[in-house]
């Protein structure tokens, strides 16, 4: 007995539904094997091709990610203890293009070695636990996220100077 073409796709379907993880795997493996033959017959996973079917992929995102939610937040946990930094520096380059700012290049490094690692409000020495950047200028009133206008602070006076209720020290450099 031979299947139509609808059968046949449905099937297909069905299977790579099952086998999802394997089929990517396999997936993957196929195209670094033969990447030059598949970016010659043109085969080559594309910006272009991901735009024609991006509410396709949209909805098979979605669905994956509700089925794995534990892991993926366990995933985010991980991530965010073991990158520190780098998460605080993502959370606070979002933050500043949520209110409209200029986001430009920061060298965290660099900032604190200007500043000294002198709390830019108090003038005391900052640990790294307590360790936060204050714009000069708040985001709010029209700042700039970038190297210029960041100051080292203490986490507690940077929240209780809020957005330009405390004056900024003047920094020595």
């Amino acid at each position: 007995m031979t299947q139509t073409k609808e059968e046949q796709a449905a099937y297909q379907h069905l299977y790579y539904g099952m086998h999802r993880e394997q089929h990517r795997v396999a997936t993957r493996k196929y195209r670094e094997m033969h990447r030059e033959e598949l970016r010659a017959k043109g085969k080559v996973y594309s910006a272009a091709h991901h735009a024609m079917h991006r509410e396709e992929h949209n909805i098979i995102s979605r669905a994956y990610y509700a089925a794995h939610l534990e892991e993926r937040r366990a995933h985010s946990r991980n991530y965010r203890k073991e990158h520190k930094e780098e998460h605080a520096a993502q959370q606070n380059k979002r933050h500043a293009l949520q209110c409209g700012a200029t986001v430009g290049a920061i060298n965290l490094e660099a900032i604190k070695q200007r500043d000294r690692m002198l709390c830019c409000i108090c003038g005391k020495k900052v640990a790294e636990k307590d360790f936060s950047l204050d714009h000069t200028v708040p985001l709010s009133l029209g700042g700039l996220h970038t190297q210029e206008n960041l100051r080292v602070a203490h986490r507690r006076c940077n929240s209780r100077r809020g957005s330009g209720r405390l004056p900024v020290q003047q920094v020595l450099i």
